[in-house]
């Protein structure tokens, strides 16, 4: 992927802070009434698949012509 190197994975750092954003944080919070313990957990595992996923279609996509 353009812009990737060995090491560097400044797509990481874009999914955690679409995530992990505050804003959505309180919006969970509120909305769903989700203890500190639940958001944990499922933030932390959205962001997990997010990173699989990444990995995965990385590997599967075209290659540019």
């Amino acid at each position: 992927m353009p812009g990737e190197t060995s090491g560097s994975f400044p797509w990481a750092a874009f999914l955690w802070n679409v995530l992990f954003d505050p804003r959505e944080i309180f919006d969970l919070r509120d909305t769903l009434a989700l203890s500190p313990t639940q958001i944990t957990h499922r933030l932390v595992s959205a962001f997990r698949g997010a990173l699989l996923g990444w990995a995965t279609a990385r590997l599967t996509e075209p290659v540019p012509r």
